[in-house]
C-alpha cells in the first residue's frame, strides 16, 4: 500500500423528512468546504497533519419512509488522500486518524448527526509536479 484514500458523505440540513432548504443563495458543496477547512485547520495546528480535498455537490437517495426528500437529500462529498510525497507508508495510520478527527468536527459544525467515511488502500500514485520540483513521481 502506497496510500490511502478517502470518502465522506455529509449532509447540510439536519435530521430528516426536510425540503432541502439550504440557506439563500448557499450550496452544499461551499457549507461543507467552509466546515472541512475550519476543521483541517484545527488538525493541522494540533497534529501537523493538513487533510485537503476535494469537495462537490451530491445527493443522496433512501426511502422516503424514512425521511428522503422526493428528490434526494442534498450532500456534499469530501474526498482526498494521503500524498506518498508527504505522508510515508509508516504514517498512514496518522493521516487516517487526522482524516477521522477532521470528519468528527465537520460533521459537529453541520449540525448532523450521521456522516459516512470510507477508505481504500491505494497501490499506486503517480504525483504530476513541474520538473524542478521533481516532475512525474511514481509511487
Amino acid at each position: 500500500m502506497k496510500a490511502i484514500s478517502f470518502s465522506a458523505v455529509f449532509g447540510v440540513i439536519p435530521g430528516y423528512g426536510h425540503d432541502n432548504g439550504l440557506p439563500e443563495g448557499a450550496t452544499a458543496d461551499v457549507l461543507v468546504a467552509h466546515a472541512w477547512l475550519a476543521a483541517l485547520e484545527e488538525e493541522q495546528k494540533y497534529s501537523g497533519i493538513v487533510v485537503g480535498a476535494a469537495v462537490t455537490p451530491g445527493r443522496v437517495v433512501y426511502p422516503t419512509s424514512f425521511g428522503c426528500p422526493n428528490d434526494g437529500e442534498v450532500v456534499a462529498v469530501v474526498t482526498g488522500n494521503s500524498n506518498p510525497r508527504f505522508t510515508p507508508s509508516e504514517k498512514l495510520e496518522d493521516f487516517r486518524g487526522a482524516v477521522i478527527r477532521v470528519v468528527k468536527v465537520a460533521k459537529s459544525r453541520l449540525g448532523q448527526t450521521r456522516v459516512q467515511l470510507t477508505f481504500t488502500e491505494v497501490d499506486e500514485f503517480v504525483y504530476f509536479e513541474p520538473v524542478g520540483s521533481g516532475g512525474v513521481q511514481r509511487f
